[in-house]
């Protein structure tokens, strides 16, 4: 079983593949329309829409609960100002104090994800696409850079929640789009498919590698390696992924029990965390740690209700938000 965690350890590598796949589609919807009237405000709305909704509706349901559950304070304590959740700083205070409520854990990668949405609007549509290639190069030096020296200075934390120690990940994600719209790059993708294929395993197997002898949440060795090689490895996927749709790995994405967690896969995501906590609370549990039977249903239960709140979400609150915002922002490009 001690094996098993040490495995499981590299889980806080998921937002520097997330951040990728986010920078991947956001440039590429930035880089298609790039010629569209009003393409910022219309592209920032459309993004509003999709994230803003449901995790305001996260963030009452925390001080709601809060209220109610005063015997649970494991899972409500160590909250940062109510003002840095509201305007997505999160990320920012929670280094600086040096404590975050459980139950809002995940919100600070959606706090990343707002200013990257507002870094490459303004980049992706107002500079040259050379000059926009150039900068999405300088964003991952930059990230690296931030990284290594917050880790050298002793602000581990610093380097794994603030966006200029974040970028990378959206940058190489850029690039990434870039490059499955340039013939050149397509060329180099499909002629070295096989050693880059490699190349990604290798980087993936590295860093779980070093994840499981230490290297983690705070280590020289994410700081310096890991952060990097997740970016650039989930970045490379993608590439050769959308490059070759009609590969095996395409069509076994398209299984239709795959495309239906994807499209809640951003409400199970907020919500699994809160909804799992609430289960193990409401069970009289003080942690989510599966370490009897109890724990382990509490987690079963959780992770069932996640899915099914996160369809209910998807289907009832989200997507006709989301259908309106198009409509409206449709208009908005018809318009004179």
């Amino acid at each position: 079983m001690h094996y098993f965690a040490r495995l499981c350890s590299g889980g806080w590598g998921g937002v520097d593949i997330f951040f990728a796949l986010s920078g991947f589609l956001v440039g590429g919807i930035l880089l298609d329309g790039r010629d569209q009237p009003r393409l910022l405000r219309i592209f920032l709305t459309r993004r509003a829409v999709r994230i803003l909704p449901l995790y305001f509706a996260v963030l009452a349901t925390f001080y709601l609960a809060r209220f109610l559950m005063s015997q649970s304070a494991w899972l409500f304590a160590g909250a940062v100002p109510w003002w840095s959740y509201v305007t997505l700083t999160q990320n920012f205070a929670m280094p600086i104090v040096e404590s975050n409520a459980f139950y809002l854990g995940p919100t600070w990668s959606l706090a990343v994800e707002a200013q990257i949405y507002l870094l490459l609007g303004f980049t992706l549509i107002r500079a040259p696409l050379k000059m926009s290639v150039a900068l999405m190069v300088a964003g991952v030096v930059l990230a690296e850079a931030c990284r290594v020296g917050f880790w050298m200075s002793g602000h581990h934390a610093l380097g794994y929640f603030i966006l200029p120690a974040r970028i990378d990940g959206a940058c190489c994600g850029v690039l990434a789009a870039v490059a499955v719209r340039s013939d050149r790059a397509l060329a180099v993708l499909n002629k070295g498919r096989r050693w880059i294929w490699l190349a990604v395993l290798a980087l993936f197997a590295t860093t779980e590698a070093l994840s499981s002898i230490g290297h983690g949440f705070g280590s020289p060795g994410a700081a310096i390696y890991s952060h990097l090689a997740l970016s650039v490895a989930s970045s490379l996927t993608i590439a050769l992924l959308v490059s070759n749709p009609q590969g095996k790995i395409n069509r076994l994405l398209r299984f239709t029990p795959f495309v239906a967690l994807g499209t809640i896969s951003y409400g199970v995501y907020l919500l699994h965390i809160p909804v799992i906590g609430l289960t193990h609370a409401l069970m009289g549990r003080h942690s989510i740690v599966p370490d009897s039977w109890s724990g382990a249903a509490a987690t079963a239960i959780g992770l069932v209700t996640t899915v099914l709140l996160a369809r209910l979400s998807w289907r009832w609150f989200e997507k006709p938000l989301n259908d309106y915002a198009h409509r409206i922002t449709r208009m908005a490009l018809r318009a004179p």
